[in-house]
């Protein structure tokens, strides 16, 4: 029995070192927000414009540390995810929260969705979610960067903390461009932040786009920046420093990313205390770098919108009839129920646009002809993805076919083992008593 639970701990402490941390839980409370206020947005699920997977997770997961490891009272957390984040509701959660943060408290604002240069390309647009893939639609839907923290620098809040993972060259997380013909964003607007008190950590460069934590499906930068807070980026006193949430987010992508390039910006000090460390220890990069190569899909498996293909298809064109089943497309991860579904038709809210009809595309059949050049096996699933459970070709005794990190499957077999041979035991041994007994009755 101590065998199986010492097994049972090397396998945790195995899965931990070898796949990214859950923050779903959150971590020890702490305190320290009883004065501050917060506004969190996480648009996953965008009316035209491509999804942006995770999104609503990683909003959650902050959700949960603000109230949760950090004390802030709820009610002065807004929360808003999806639907929510219109333009106008950005704005407004924005203003609200500056008036409800006190001087002994800090002041935060956290969007994790799409990024977008403004049409002339001064200012960054935070993507609201029924932005159209028209550049006048883009400018209109969207919160100006400036008006944000125009709005949050009215607070009387001790300190403003400002997390954006989104980028500003207006492309999504593959790399593909929402909007054609948008103007670069010009460095020099992003230069100095409003006043002393604010922070302003950015995904990215403004030529590079935000992506996904590799060998993950999410947002990479608001989930460093979260583990970071929990402790990982933590100074030798404690101190969670906006330098140290920058510099940890910049080195762990540094070590793991393949195939492009992501390097989160700062605009502010470096000095500015951000949180105490909740204590808790980072991943371990190095493995995590090791356990995730080769993970790193092409650009070519997550293009799903845009001019390179301009035909307009029905799903089921793409696959049998197993796959109109599920809205979430097994070979991008994207949520076809964004696009124009059997009977060409769109979702009512995307209908409701006039734009929508140009806008929404899936890529055509030569797409999925190329990709089966690069991924031979990917493309067989999208065929017939049940040919994914027989394919052994897809797995090894080390991991599955996944864009994620491999499971030690070893460590199961032997736990299996072992549960089994406990169980021998158990059984010999009650066997054993029930015996001795019967003997002691018939000799009395």
């Amino acid at each position: 029995m101590l065998a199986l639970l010492l097994l049972s701990g090397n396998r945790v402490a195995w899965s931990q070192t070898t796949s990214w941390p859950d923050l779903s839980r959150p971590a020890r409370a702490i305190g320290g927000g009883e004065h501050d206020a917060a506004v969190v947005i996480g648009v996953e699920n965008y009316f035209v414009v491509p999804p942006v997977p995770g999104a609503k997770s990683n909003a959650d997961e902050w959700y949960e540390y603000l109230t949760t490891t950090r004390k802030v009272p709820p009610q002065n957390v807004k929360l808003l995810t999806d639907t929510d984040a219109t333009r106008e509701r950005i704005i407004e959660s924005a203003r609200k929260a500056a008036g409800e943060a006190d001087k002994d408290g800090t002041l935060w604002f956290i969007f994790i969705g799409h990024g977008a240069p403004s049409v002339d390309g001064k200012d960054g647009l935070l993507v609201g979610v029924d932005a159209q893939q028209q550049a006048e639609s883009l400018q209109e839907r969207s919160a100006r960067r400036g008006e944000v923290l125009k709005a949050l620098a009215a607070s009387t809040a001790g300190s403003i903390r400002v997390i954006l993972d989104a980028c500003f060259s207006g492309r999504s997380m593959d790399g593909t461009s929402l909007v054609p013909g948008l103007q670069p964003l010009v460095s020099v607007a992003s230069s100095e932040p409003l006043d002393a008190r604010i922070a302003v950590l950015t995904a990215a460069k403004s030529n590079q786009f935000a992506g996904a934590l590799p060998g993950s499906n999410r947002p990479a930068f608001s989930y460093l920046v979260l583990g970071g807070l929990r402790g990982w980026a933590a100074e030798k006193d404690g101190r969670v420093t906006t330098g140290s949430l920058w510099r940890y987010a910049k080195n762990a992508l540094a070590a793991t990313l393949r195939g492009r390039d992501q390097t989160p910006d700062l605009i502010g000090s470096e000095n500015a205390l951000v949180a105490i460390s909740a204590g808790e220890a980072g991943p371990n990069l190095a493995t995590l770098a090791e356990v995730t190569a080769g993970t790193a899909p092409t650009k070519r498996q997550f293009r799903t919108t845009g001019p390179i293909h301009s035909q307009t298809v029905p799903v089921a064109s793409h696959g049998p009839a197993k796959m109109a089943e599920s809205s979430v497309s097994p070979f991008t991860g994207v949520d076809l129920s964004k696009f124009p579904n059997q009977t060409g038709q769109l979702p009512p809210i995307a209908a409701s646009r006039p734009q929508a009809q140009q806008a929404t595309k899936i890529p055509s059949d030569d797409l999925f002809a190329e990709a089966e050049k690069d991924h031979p096996i990917a493309a067989k699933f999208i065929e017939d993805p049940s040919q994914q459970a027989n394919d052994d070709s897809s797995r090894d005794i080390f991991g599955d076919w996944k864009h994620g990190p491999r499971t030690f499957h070893v460590m199961h077999l032997i736990e299996a083992a072992l549960i089994v041979a406990v169980g021998f035991w158990a059984f010999a041994r009650v066997g054993r008593v029930i015996g001795e007994r019967w003997r002691t009755n018939r000799k009395s």
